[in-house]
């Protein structure tokens, strides 16, 4: 992507120099209106081509990058909804040691409250 968008940079800078050096060119040799127009109108299509091309490069590197944060966030969910049903198996399997573990957690956490450091 960002060798496309370089590319797509170069070339709008192309087109302005372009643009540029012809009015300047115009201004000096007294260059015919007609002429500058046709011209201008040449880089305009340019630079719109450039830009296009960029754009375009950008929504194509766009759309990928939503996929991969779908497909993460997908594989998130599911291993935190198997993880939940794993802990309820295990305290409906074991009540006394996971309402044990509670306690001892709450104990921790009272304990650290109290400190005074």
């Amino acid at each position: 992507m960002a060798t496309a968008l370089r590319n797509a940079v170069d070339a709008t800078v192309d087109a302005v120099e372009h643009g540029g050096r012809s009015v300047r060119n115009a201004v000096a040799d007294n260059v015919d209106t007609d002429a500058l127009k046709s011209d201008l109108a040449k880089y305009k299509d340019e630079l719109l081509s450039a830009v296009n091309s960029a754009l375009s490069s950008v929504k194509k590197q766009g759309g990928k990058m939503l996929h991969r944060t779908e497909d993460a966030y997908d594989s998130a969910k599911d291993s935190t909804v198997d993880a939940a049903e794993t802990a309820m198996k295990y305290v409906k399997a074991h009540p006394v040691v996971a309402i044990a573990a509670v306690a001892g957690v709450g104990a921790l956490v009272a304990l650290m409250m109290l400190r005074k450091d």
